[in-house]
């Protein structure tokens, strides 16, 4: 999948929809979550990516992001999950991430 995304940047462009799409896809697959290799924090900048490209599908955002926490709390248990979703907000966050700063 690696390869495919490298052809599709080469000739779409890094930020190219279906570029993301298969990054974020390879990621999915991925068991580690990084995407197989350096730069560590990979899948977390396709991530980021993802979500500031316009009309990028919801569902493979919030499948992401969901993986990508899971992955990252079983690593590290401190993790603080309202905090990451603050640094990646999707759409459906917006209610509960208002309510998780109290009135």
């Amino acid at each position: 999948m690696a390869g495919i995304a490298a052809d599709q940047a080469r000739l779409l462009g890094d930020d190219h929809p279906e570029t993301l799409r298969t990054l974020v896809r390879a990621a999915l697959d991925d068991p580690d979550g990084d995407l197989d290799g350096p730069p560590a924090g990979a899948a977390e900048a396709v991530l980021g990516r993802a979500i500031a490209a316009p009309g990028f599908p919801l569902e493979e955002l919030t499948a992401l992001r969901s993986k990508l926490m899971l992955d990252r709390y079983r690593r590290e248990p401190a993790f603080d999950p309202v905090a990451w979703s603050r640094r990646y907000p999707l759409p459906i966050d917006a209610d509960r991430l208002a309510a998780s700063e109290g009135p």
